[in-house]
């Protein structure tokens, strides 16, 4: 009978039941030597953090820092010399066996132990913080791995120097035009800005609160010409909104807040924003008419027996100040559509002025009994003007050049010739 041959065996087969007790005991030494090396085997880390205040009640720990709870009335001014502001940065070295810092990240939540900072003063406004005075909120089982705090040769464990400063509030301060910028020449078209009128805000005073050395130091014991300004840059551009000024000119208007750099060094303003003022004035359209004689009109008691001494009313210079250009070339051509072509048509203007403009002369100013002529002040009004075109008196002016006088006389009146008798 010929012999079978024996069947082979699985690999798995192989790996667990040949000579399954040596491997057992190769696979025990492994993890003895594996938690031996985990426990016994120390490890070293120095990671650095950013150093960031928090609030001492219900703090909010941010990772990648080391918090500092800052007591209410103080701001964290400094740390280690280098301003809050510029941002600084500390390095903390850990120590500890291997599977424990596994958990020591750059990621971590680091803390300073309130009860450290309790007595600050003013007369204590700084405090040492040394390894020990730190603590890991999320996992205080870890605060065995701090170890020190590094000194700036990167080995040397040294002491932290937290300096801290009061916290003022609702320091009030007057705003003037000195406090932001104006960035951008180009106005509206038909504007321009008012060089003898300044930015102007409202509220006209705003509240400050910060570090003291900032608000006192930086701030309320410097002019604006001293100091950086305290508000955004006003930007001007041709597209911005005019509108009506209070004081009944124009402006432009923008809403400012507090510039970054007051910000960076920890100053908050009440209000957030306040209203920036442009004043600005209106650019005319200048047309000039070299001749033109204006009639003469007279108001006040006894007008009607003045007149204007013969062939001294000459013909003047006009010059007509247009602020609203879609306006005038619609009256001069009787439209109520607005232009397209915007021609210059000299007869339709010399006839809009003649039927529009007045020289008048208030006789309450001359005596009728002075014998001969008077010299007469004069001054142009525009007539009410009746036809269906939007018209505000204030989009022309018109100055009537070389003399605002005019020679007149008074003219008495014709008697009434008494009634005939019979004969």
């Amino acid at each position: 009978m010929t012999p079978q041959p024996k069947k082979k065996r699985g690999i798995l087969t192989g790996i667990f039941l040949v000579d399954p007790w040596r491997k057992l005991l190769a696979l025990g030494l492994g993890f003895a030597s594996w938690y031996y090396v985990s426990t016994k085997i120390t490890n070293t880390k120095v990671l650095q953090f950013r150093v960031v205040p928090v609030a001492v009640e219900a703090p909010e720990y941010r990772t990648s820092a080391l918090n500092v709870p800052v007591p209410e009335g103080f701001v964290l001014w400094s740390v280690n010399g280098v301003p809050l502001e510029k941002n600084p940065k500390v390095r903390i070295l850990f120590r500890g066996p291997h599977n424990r810092m596994q958990k020591i990240t750059e990621f971590l939540r680091i803390a300073v132990l309130p009860d450290k900072l309790a007595k600050l003063s003013g007369d204590n406004m700084q405090v040492e913080i040394k390894a020990e005075d730190l603590t890991i909120p999320a996992d205080p089982g870890l605060n065995d791995l701090i170890q020190g705090i590094v000194g700036p040769d990167g080995r040397t464990p040294a002491p932290l120097i937290l300096e801290f400063e009061n916290y003022l509030k609702n320091q009030p301060l007057h705003l003037v035009k000195g406090e932001t910028a104006l960035v951008g020449s180009t106005p509206p078209e038909g504007y321009e800005t008012d060089p003898d009128n300044g930015i102007w805000f409202t509220p006209g005073q705003v509240e400050l609160s910060g570090p003291g050395k900032v608000i006192n130091g930086e701030i309320l014991n410097r002019t604006s010409s001293n100091r950086p300004r305290l508000l955004e840059d006003f930007h001007l551009h041709p597209d911005a909104r005019v509108r009506r000024s209070p004081t009944g000119g124009f402006e432009v208007v923008a809403h400012l807040g507090i510039r970054s750099i007051w910000i960076e060094k920890g100053v908050t303003m009440t209000p957030p924003q306040v209203e920036a003022h442009l004043p600005l004035r209106r650019v005319p359209s200048v047309i000039n008419i070299p001749s033109l004689r204006i009639p003469v009109e007279f108001s006040g008691p006894g007008a009607q027996n003045w007149k204007v001494v013969k062939d001294t009313h000459p013909d003047r210079p006009v010059v007509v100040y247009v602020y609203n250009k879609n306006y005038w070339w619609r009256v001069i051509n009787e439209v109520t559509l607005p232009s397209r072509g915007n021609k210059e048509d000299k007869v339709a203007q010399k006839r809009w002025v003649i039927n529009n403009v007045r020289l008048l002369v208030n006789v309450s100013y001359l005596d009728p009994k002075k014998p001969g002529e008077q010299s007469a002040f004069i001054h142009w009004v525009i007539l009410p003007y009746e036809k269906d075109v939007l018209f505000d008196p204030a989009d022309i002016k018109v100055e009537i050049r070389e003399s605002d006088r005019v020679p007149v006389i008074w003219s008495p009146p014709a008697e009434t010739p008494a009634k005939g008798t019979g004969g």
